[in-house]
């Protein structure tokens, strides 16, 4: 038991302390709200309580004991989502010990889990959030033909990554084209060409699909009344590569495809119709030429790098204005950076495609609204709307120009810290 005398000095630190974001309530006033739910909300409100949006609207009262933020000449929008990177597996490219996003020894490992190679004391998850994005899609790098299960995750601090983690496993993420095929073709080891990725790809999918088929026919034994003299069915043996497979087999999770050129964003179209896959193109350079048919099968597009050049033999097609042209032919898509250390640079990528005819409003879209709803989690994030998710960011400037500046970031219904390494780092040295 502690002493009385300690009493008052424990009350003092308890008043100290931060409330836990479910007790707190803040009101965001005279903003320029950019829901992404419907038209914005000139002078508007948006109140938080805890980790949730309560309401949103136009001369909203605050609630008693509500912290109440003056927003006069501010935009105030969901945060951005990156919908895929390889921020927290990557914290240093050329050196080997701080690269975790790759385990590329054979070319099929569906096991593996980016949870378990995330570094949460990463510098770059800081450096991410200082243009608004707060919440990015961590997948594993994709030089595999299976290369394993993303995650989607907030860009917190201090928090364990239980507690950042939106979605986990987002999916399984596989890859079409140049990566695979030039690893293991330089080892003398299939697959050596596309046709072997495929071959592969299937191969897989099969064990996946008998694996399934096995358990369900125990299953179905387990449930049978016993014969006489037989004993309980034996169970079959657990495989977990299997096991994620047979998940994305049963529409569990989706799956990820990163094809690039046209012929490989076909394949992977008919193997996903083989196999009734949930699918989700990634990165997708000439997914434009088929737009329409996307639209129709609906096939939705992680898209990006927005920016991306003719570089390779599997992006000649790239052109700027893609984004401008899957939106026209109603295509679902978000935009990706694909990057490790330049999540940041998102919003402006979106400014790009509207420099290229990407409606505004649909370019804000794509790293909001429709990437919340491609990765799966559109009723929790994407808006700002009653009931959802409390990440939120407040620019003094419109969000997508390179100039405006970030002036409050909420995830979670928590004012997040906006200082990184790059602002130590100012703050050190500005006066040297």
């Amino acid at each position: 038991m502690r002493p009385a005398s300690a009493l008052p000095a424990l009350l003092l630190l308890a008043a100290s302390l931060p409330a836990r974001a479910e007790e707190t309530k803040v009101l965001l006033r005279n903003a320029t709200v950019l829901t992404m739910a419907g038209d914005p909300i000139p002078e508007g409100c948006v109140l938080i309580s805890g980790s949730k949006i309560v309401s949103v609207g136009r001369a909203l009262p605050a609630p008693d004991g509500a912290t109440v933020v003056d927003c006069t000449g501010r935009f105030v929008v969901p945060g951005f989502i990156d919908a895929g990177t390889g921020v927290g597996l990557v914290d240093i490219d050329l050196v080997k010990a701080a690269n975790d996003a790759d385990e590329g020894v054979v070319p099929s490992t569906p096991a593996v889990d980016v949870r378990d190679g995330i570094n949460i004391e990463s510098p770059v998850f800081g450096v991410t959030r200082s243009h608004g994005v707060t919440t990015v899609l961590v997948m594993p790098q994709a030089t595999n033909v299976m290369n394993g299960r993303g995650a989607l995750v907030h860009c917190l601090d201090g928090a364990p990554l239980a507690e950042r983690v939106v979605l986990a496993p987002s999916g399984l993420h596989v890859s079409f084209g140049e990566p695979a095929k030039e690893r293991f073709g330089k080892k003398d080891q299939a697959p050596a060409t596309r046709m072997g990725i495929a071959a592969v790809l299937r191969k897989e999918l099969e064990r996946g699909r008998d694996y399934r088929e096995k358990k369900r026919r125990y299953g179905e034994r387990k449930a049978a009344p016993p014969k006489e003299g037989e004993g309980p069915p034996e169970p079959p043996a657990t495989d977990p590569d299997l096991e994620v497979i047979a998940s994305a087999l049963a529409g569990e999770i989706p799956v990820f495809a990163r094809a690039e050129r046209l012929d490989d964003i076909r394949t992977a179209l008919r193997i996903a119709g083989e196999f009734h896959l949930r699918l989700v193109l990634l990165g997708a350079t000439d997914a434009w030429k088929i737009a329409k048919e996307l639209a129709e099968r609906k096939v939705p597009v992680v898209y990006g790098p927005a920016t991306g050049q003719p570089e390779t033999m599997e992006t000649l097609g790239a052109r700027m204005d893609a984004p401008r042209i899957l939106h026209d032919a109603g295509v679902l898509f978000g935009l990706m950076t694909g990057d490790a250390h330049n999540s940041r640079n998102l919003p402006y990528q979106a400014g790009i495609a509207v420099s290229w005819g990407l409606p505004e409003a649909d370019a804000l879209a794509a790293i909001t609204r429709d990437a919340a709803r491609v990765l799966g989690v559109g009723d929790r994030l994407g808006t700002l709307e009653p009931g959802k998710e409390a990440t939120l960011c407040v620019f003094r400037g419109s969000p997508l120009e390179p100039l405006s500046r970030l002036e409050r970031m909420y995830i979670r219904g928590r004012e997040v810290p906006l200082r990184n390494r790059q602002t130590e780092l100012y703050e050190k040295w500005k006066d040297r």
